[in-house]
């Protein structure tokens, strides 16, 4: 399953690098997880958005935004697997540090909250893979998802 994370921020600057890298290099048996870095420039955000996710087949694109839906983490691994199974390319956006405009313009899925409180960039990446990684385990039934 190819899983995309796309940010404003580079992940050379996070303190959570090594955490992130681990996760990720778990889950590799199952999901393929992609990160690119995106420049914000005021006015261009969904162009920008819209010029990537054409680059994908069948993506789904998940908003992660306070104001979204809350998953809980069983609720969020049975999505990935749905999706998985729908040959989704599944989409992770997170939003710039001045936040996206309210109502979210951009063409989406869904808009994910990781909580009803604001994270930085670096935060809310460590959050998403350890849940990526948490979905791994729940279906290989490895003892760190109890």
């Amino acid at each position: 399953m190819k899983i995309v994370v796309l940010s404003f921020e580079k992940d050379s600057r996070s303190p959570f690098y090594d955490l992130i890298t681990d996760f990720r290099r778990r889950t590799e048996p199952r999901f393929s997880i992609e990160e690119k870095y995106l420049k914000f420039r005021e006015g261009e955000l969904t162009t920008q958005i819209e010029v990537l996710l054409r680059s994908y087949k069948n993506p789904f694109l998940c908003i992660l935004d306070e104001t979204g839906r809350s998953l809980n983490t069983l609720d969020f691994s049975q999505m990935l697997l749905r999706l998985e199974q729908e040959g989704k390319t599944i989409v992770f956006l997170i939003g710039p540090h001045t936040g996206f405009e309210k109502p979210i313009k951009i063409r989406h899925d869904l808009i994910l909250s990781l909580s009803e409180m604001t994270f930085s960039h670096q935060i809310a990446r460590l959050l998403l893979f350890e849940q990526i990684y948490r979905t791994y385990c729940y279906v290989s039934n490895h003892p760190y998802n109890k």
